[in-house]
């Protein structure tokens, strides 16, 4: 029984290296071929026991395999340049694999099984594409590429997941799968066509998506209890969409400029989601179901629209405009829950629509074409309205019980501009009403 074995070959244009022990005990395998040639190297290793293999191949029609099957087992492969391949596969125990490719088509694949698996790929250019699945244990991964075709898959499924992937140039993609407890994920990627989705099962993940610039485009999709999710897009088209099931998850939306849309989308309790815009094209929407949630958007310049939908009890809506074609459209279905609106300038508008009991409604618009229309089918509710200067017009229509104790109050104020102000109060005793312009 062999348990060493070295082998190095430089054939220009027809290397090859193989080696295979079925039942090897302190195993270790050495495939080096320096400099160029048609290269190919493969190491298997089965019982292996205390198992290593390194493969390094520097030029040509590079392309490695290395699969072992038991105990301490640990892979490298190392590929400089041309037509690189590299493939792992390693079912159990303490498994390691390292893979670096620097140039020309590289691809990688690796597999792992259980026990406490960790992967590393590294590709720095052209057609890189990498593959990783862990299964279970103490599985932990980490892809980077530095340019060209970058794509990434990542899947974990079980125990300690722990995640990692980061490109930073040209055609970027990246997926990622998690399944289990204590996830964790990270995805950057910095330029050119990024594309990334997400999705988690279990308690306690938390996602962080990063993309810099040209064509974002961002999904997170988790289920669970306590989840994190945030997203940070910098520039042109971007979109971002979030989905949490569950309760007590808190979703993070920044987008600096160009394209923006936004989307978060949360079912479950004492959720908390939010959502920042700097400028050009932007839309938001915070959709919410369950009690206790809280949605905050912002903002800031150029074709704004935001829209928050919550559906539940003791919900707080939140949402600043600054500049430009603000429109911001709420509606709330529940009991004592709170929506505010402020918007600063131009073409402002804002519609909501509440239906339940003890509601409270705030809008405050100052400057520009302002319009406000509040409808409150719902009892004791509250209801304001401000308006400081421009075209202004505002309407309350509120519908429900009232009594002295627990009224029914609209308030409109305006100053400044082409005011016009209605108030409709109806199907309760003691309601209040006052309209104060200046």
């Amino acid at each position: 029984m062999k348990k060493f074995i070295s082998i190095a070959a430089a054939i220009v244009l027809t290397s090859f290296a193989s080696y295979a022990n079925a039942a090897t005990n302190n195993s270790t395998a050495n495939i080096n071929q320096a400099i160029g040639g048609a290269n190919d190297a493969v190491v298997e290793q089965q019982d292996s026991n205390a198992s290593s293999a390194d493969i390094n191949q520097t030029g040509n029609v590079n392309k490695a395999e290395v699969e072992q099957t038991g105990n301490v087992n640990a892979a490298v492969i190392n590929q400089i340049g041309n037509l690189n391949d590299a493939d792992v596969e390693q079912a159990g125990n303490a498994n390691t694999a390292n893979v670096d490719q620097i140039g020309d088509s590289n691809f990688v694949d690796v597999d792992q099984n259980g026990d406490d698996n960790t992967a590393s790929v590294t590709q720095k250019g052209n057609g890189n594409r990498a593959d990783l699945e862990q299964r279970g244990n103490g599985n932990v991964a980490e892809v980077e590429q530095q340019g060209s075709d970058n794509a990434a898959k990542l899947v974990q499924t079980g125990d300690d997941n722990n995640a990692d992937i980061e490109q930073k140039g040209n055609n970027n993609s990246a997926e990622l799968a998690q399944t289990g407890t204590s996830n964790t994920a990270d995805i950057d990627q910095a330029g050119d066509s990024n594309n990334a989705l997400v999705s988690q099962n279990g308690t306690s993940n938390f996602v962080e998506v990063d993309q810099n610039g040209t064509s974002n485009f961002a999904e997170v999709e988790q289920d669970g209890i306590a989840n994190t999710a945030n997203i940070d897009q910098n520039g042109s088209g971007n979109r971002a969409d979030v989905e949490q099931r569950g309760n007590g998850n808190n979703a993070d939306l920044a987008q600096t400029g160009s394209a923006n849309s936004g989307d978060i989308d949360q079912v479950g309790n004492n959720n908390l989601a939010e959502i920042e815009q700097l400028g050009n094209e932007n839309f938001a929407e915070v959709e919410q179901t369950g009690n206790g949630n809280e949605g905050e958007i912002e903002q800031y310049g150029n074709n704004n629209f935001a829209e928050a939908v919550q559906t539940g009890n003791d919900n707080v809506a939140d949402i600043e405009q600054i500049g430009d074609g603000n429109i911001a459209d709420v509606a709330t279905i529940g009991d004592f829950n709170i929506v505010d609106v402020d918007q600063e300038g131009n073409l402002n508008s804002a519609l909501i629509s509440s239906t339940g009991s003890f509601n409270d409604i705030n809008v405050e618009q100052f400057g520009d074409n302002n319009s406000a229309n509040v409808d409150q089918i719902s009892s004791y509710a509250d209801a304001f309205i401000e308006q400081v200067g421009s075209s202004n017009m505002a309407n309350i229509t509120q519908t429900g019980m009232g009594t002295a104790d627990a009224r029914n109050t609209a308030s409109i104020e305006q100053n400044g501009s082409f005011n016009t102000a209605n108030i409709s109060q109806s199907g309760g005793a003691g309601n209040t009403a006052s309209i104060e312009q200046k």
